[in-house]
């Protein structure tokens, strides 16, 4: 039994959707759904069971079964989530689309497979599947095909359609309710009591529990923290990090290898910040042990959206032949891509950066490509007045604004502390009192247990603002970043440059810089590092010159003719 989109490539399907509609036999669909991936676990009937009356149903009305079953596992009929993301909802798009045959049915083993949801949202649904000319077959006390016009005439079918829909929504709601109430209930003996709930389904792969709280699994927690580090030091995404782990042999738990999902997931997690999430949408901090700091997590979400900002403009083979490839464009703002001419013997003959408007003649730019001397670039980066681009004065700005808000919620923290005291000394006076009122003593504990969890509420704001304060303070400096960059571009042009895991790590590495490398101009070898715009070329004793004087003059507003000369002294010396 495998789950499968619907399209229209499947054969049986497409000679289906070409015979003409008094000829065209019906097809069948069976669709299967279980609200929890465990009922779908081995040894768990749930889906045997829906599929085993599908055959005797299409026996039993002429139709011709489809093979493959629309599982969805895990998928709600009651919150829609079914038709929202799952087989259900690629079912009726494809039909919308064309892709299903007309006359083809839908068959359940019962109504409350197909909706569980309010008996109007129940409906509407049936009515969309309806208007792609699909009909629904259920198994489970009616044993029909339900078309539109068997609906409207037989009111034994529609009233047994209308009952189910309101008696399973009934019964899923009364679900919903319950489960409610034990989650409210979980919530209440953690925030009174620091009572975690310790069910196995509630806490993360990477704790267990000794009866009374989480502990950690070793193992797990270094695995998890790597992840971290992978991400946010050397830049990888999902598919990366995977296919380290699967080449070390590293396997996760109930599954055969890791996938670019599990590890996105596990990434995205705040559970590592020890947070917990409950069902009405509030987080309680410290509930689970933490194993990732503040600045780690900051540094991988970071690391993530830049991704996400490139997504498409660099690609991720395996070899990595331009060491800046994704973070090199055209002075149109395209990408360049590298260009690689070889000889008979093999060899390279000549690699050019070149944009990727050329290719269908849209770039504006007159036609020229920059010849790739991976030194000389090298060199140059590492000689740029990062400093100054890695300054950022917006993050003094909100330093200033979170040292602010702390010295206001210190204040407020005393303030509501006073209060809980006097509350507190006011139902302590009242209690010695021989004339002891019961509702004043309620009103004034009640009061007293107000203030106090007010004070705390803002301790844990105040504790959190420290955190991010002192994460703030300890980002690098716009020098601090240059000193780096030069140590990192020394250390890797130390290495072997060819070494395939070494240019990954580097171009993950300069990418994450969030540095964007512009060709100007490439007969001239004029390139933009971030904000500096400088020309690269090598002097007659094969040197490397990186020259910032044509930006410079710009800036301090020289005359166009004296820009003009420098620029004619650059190309002789480029000349020799």
């Amino acid at each position: 039994m495998t789950a499968r989109k619907v399209t229209a490539s499947s054969k049986e399907i497409q000679k289906v959707a070409e015979t003409t509609a008094s000829d065209r036999p019906r097809l069948a669909f069976s669709y299967l759904r279980v609200s929890d991936p465990k009922q779908a676990r081995d040894g768990r009937v749930g889906l045997d069971r829906q599929e085993e009356s599908f055959l005797p149903f299409c026996e039993r009305h002429g139709l011709i079964a489809c093979p493959d079953a629309l599982v969805d596992k895990g998928r709600s009929a009651y919150h829609g989530t079914h038709r929202k993301k799952g087989a259900l909802g690629r079912f009726i798009q494809a039909a919308e689309a064309g892709q299903i045959p007309e006359g083809s049915v839908l068959v359940v083993d019962d109504l409350s497979r197909f909706s569980r949801e309010t008996a109007s949202h129940s409906e509407e649904l049936l009515h969309r599947l309806w208007k792609t000319g699909c009909a629904l077959g259920v198994v489970a006390e009616l044993d029909k095909v339900i078309t539109r016009e068997v609906y409207d005439r037989d009111d034994y079918v529609g009233t047994v359609l209308d009952r189910n829909r309101r008696m399973v929504n009934r019964d899923s709601a009364e679900k919903a309710r319950k489960i409610s109430d034990v989650w409210q209930r979980r919530q209440r003996d953690w925030q009174e009591h620091r009572k975690p709930y310790l069910g196995k389904g509630a806490r993360p792969e990477w704790l267990s529990d000794d009866g009374s709280k989480f502990t950690e699994i070793e193992q797990t927690v270094e695995l998890v923290q790597r992840m971290f580090k992978l991400c946010a030091k050397e830049n990888m995404g999902g598919t990366q990090i995977a296919e380290i782990l699967n080449a070390e042999g590293i396997k996760p738990a109930r599954s055969d290898a890791y996938g670019p999902t599990r590890i996105l997931r596990i990434l995205h997690d705040r559970r590592v910040l020890g947070e917990k999430e409950w069902p009405d949408g509030s987080t309680s901090p410290d509930y689970f042990p933490r194993i990732i700091d503040q600045a780690l997590w900051d540094a991988c979400q970071e690391a993530i959206d830049k991704r996400h900002e490139n997504k498409g403009r660099h690609g991720r083979g395996e070899v990595i032949a331009n060491l800046f490839q994704g973070g090199t464009f055209c002075a149109c703002g395209r990408a360049l891509y590298l260009q690689t001419g070889r000889n008979r013997q093999g060899q390279v003959a000549y690699s050019w950066l070149r944009c990727t408007g050329r290719r269908k003649h849209t770039c504006p730019q007159s036609p020229g490509d920059w010849p790739y001397d991976e030194e000389a670039l090298l060199l140059a980066f590492m000689a740029q007045r990062w400093s100054k681009f890695f300054d950022r004065p917006a993050d003094n700005r909100q330093l200033r604004a979170l040292e602010k808000t702390l010295r206001e919620l210190e204040t407020l923290e005393a303030t509501q502390q006073q209060q809980a005291t006097n509350a507190t000394q006011n139902l302590d006076d009242l209690m010695a009192s021989p004339d002891l009122v019961q509702e004043l003593a309620s009103l004034y504990a009640s009061s007293a247990k107000k203030a106090t969890s007010n004070a705390a509420a803002t301790h844990r704001q105040i504790q959190a603002t420290r955190a991010e304060i002192a994460q703030h303070r300890v980002k690098p400096t716009g020098t601090d970043v240059q000193r780096q960059i030069k140590a990192r571009v020394a250390e890797f042009m130390a290495s072997d440059r060819h070494d395939v895991v070494e240019r990954r790590r580097f171009n993950n590495w300069f990418l994450s810089l969030g540095v964007r490398v512009t060709v100007l101009d490439p007969k001239f070898s004029r390139l933009q590092w971030g904000k500096t715009d400088s020309v690269i070329y090598r002097d007659k004793r094969g040197d490397v010159i990186s020259d910032e004087t044509l930006g410079d003059m710009a800036g301090l507003g020289f005359s166009k003719e004296e820009i003009a000369k420098r620029e004619a002294a650059i190309r002789r010396e480029m000349a020799g």
